[in-house]
């Protein structure tokens, strides 16, 4: 992802507040969405949901032998277990991507910023639902990982990594980190990818990864990385190589041939979502989370009966 370096830059923006003020303050706000917005939603959605929607599935590595069900076995001719109560208990689990493309932002709030909004109203629908919730930071590799606990301690501090952890300069690998969770976690669990999926092909790692856990994908940009404003003639530095480029913002051609490539990119990616049947939502830097937030749990509850019922 480009910086963008203006001749005559601006006067720098003001310090931000201390990294203690940052959290608290995000704390207060989750908190109150989840209480006024989210009340009902998480639990309705996931609480209890293997009893009700997968109650008998097939048996992947790692999985308990005792938990075998030899009548649907004997049946189908291939190993099936029944999910049991325990199974009930979920774990949610955060993946964030820390590439420094994170760290753009043309709007005054960078994708980093949201994907910390993302995950603090999802870890507090957990705590409250009393569920465990870890987190994954990765970029080339995974870079740190917060095993699934409760408690707002706990939470407090996978947030604090979320805000503070420090950019990493290459390209985000969401293909290493996938292939991962399965070693990570060898219980099914709710799985959130929060990046802005600037990656290389992640399509085989994404169909491995979403047989064993509840995969969502959260897509978060810039309005800058969909279409360029005409800002004249710049230069550039992307963020993770450090290669600069002079470009002229305000050629029409140049806009087309740009808008028509993010687009593409993103086309691509939508289409193996959706034909992997993963569950996403794209959330923008300009925009509040909420309503977005919103809509994803609506339809993913919708495509969740549907599957029930097929």
């Amino acid at each position: 992802m480009f910086a963008w370096l203006r001749p005559a830059p601006p006067p720098p923006p003001p310090e931000p507040p201390p990294a203690g003020q940052r959290l608290r303050r995000l704390e207060v706000v989750a908190t109150r969405m989840v209480q006024e917005v989210f009340a009902g939603q998480y639990e309705s959605l996931f609480k209890g949901q293997g009893v009700e929607f997968s109650e008998i599935r097939e048996y992947l590595p790692g999985d308990d032998v005792r938990s075998l069900d030899w009548n649907v076995t004997a049946r189908l001719g291939r190993p099936f277990v029944k999910r049991n109560d325990e199974e009930r208990e979920l774990s949610m689990v955060v993946v964030i991507d820390s590439s420094a493309s994170m760290d753009f932002s043309s709007q005054g709030r960078s994708k980093r910023e949201v994907a910390a909004e993302l995950a603090a109203m999802l870890a507090f629908s957990a705590l409250q639902n009393g569920d465990k919730v870890g987190m994954v930071r990765f970029c080339k590799d995974v870079e740190h990982v917060l095993p699934p606990r409760k408690g707002r301690r706990h939470l407090m501090r996978i947030l604090g990594e979320v805000l503070a952890a420090p950019a990493q300069p290459d390209d985000s690998r969401l293909d290493r980190v996938l292939d991962g969770l399965n070693q990570m976690f060898k219980r099914r669990a709710l799985v959130f990818v929060m990046s802005d999926l600037m990656c290389p092909d992640f399509s085989k790692a994404l169909a491995r990864a979403q047989k064993r856990h509840d995969l969502s994908l959260f897509r978060i940009v810039d309005p800058w990385e969909k279409s360029l404003p005409d800002l004249g003639r710049l230069r550039v530095r992307d963020l993770e190589t450090g290669e600069t480029a002079r470009i002229d913002t305000s050629r029409a051609d140049f806009h087309k041939a740009y808008a028509d490539r993010q687009q593409q990119n993103w086309l691509k990616i939508k289409q193996e979502l959706d034909a992997q049947q993963v569950d996403w939502a794209e959330f923008s830097t300009h925009e509040p989370v909420e309503k977005p937030l919103t809509r994803f749990f609506q339809q993913k509850k919708r495509r969740r009966l549907r599957r029930g019922r097929s």
